[in-house]
C-alpha cells in the first residue's frame, strides 16, 4: 500500500509501484487525498504495476482519472461541520473515520 497527500504526474507513484512489484509485491494498491493530475498524468496511472488508485474529491481529478477510484470527503466534513455546531468532538470523529477506513467499513 502506497499513500501519499497529493498525485500530480503519477510518475513517482508508477516507479514506486514498479520497485514494490520487483522487490516481490503481489499488489500495490495507492492511496492519496488529492489528485491534481498534470497533463499526461494517465499514463502513469495506467502502468500495469499499480492494481487500483484510490483518491478523494477535494479536488476534481480531471484528465487520466478514469483510472482512479475517487471517494467523497462530504459526509466527513457534513459531520465535522454538525459536531462543531453541537459541541461534538472532532477527535473522537477522527478516530471513528480512521477505524472505518482501515476495516472498511463506512463513517
Amino acid at each position: 500500500m502506497i499513500v501519499d497527500d497529493l498525485i500530480g504526474t503519477g510518475t513517482t507513484l508508477a516507479r514506486t509501484a514498479r520497485r514494490c512489484r520487483e522487490r516481490g509485491a503481489a499488489r500495490v494498491l495507492a492511496a492519496a487525498t488529492h489528485a491534481v493530475l498534470a497533463p499526461g498524468a494517465g499514463r502513469a496511472l495506467a502502468d500495469p504495476a499499480l492494481d487500483a488508485v484510490v483518491v478523494t474529491d477535494t479536488v476534481p481529478p480531471g484528465a487520466g482519472s478514469d483510472r482512479l477510484t475517487v471517494l467523497s470527503v462530504a459526509p466527513f466534513l457534513a459531520e465535522a461541520i454538525r459536531r462543531i455546531h453541537e459541541g461534538g468532538s472532532l477527535a473522537a470523529l477522527h478516530e471513528e473515520w480512521t477505524a472505518a477506513a482501515v476495516t472498511g467499513g463506512a463513517g
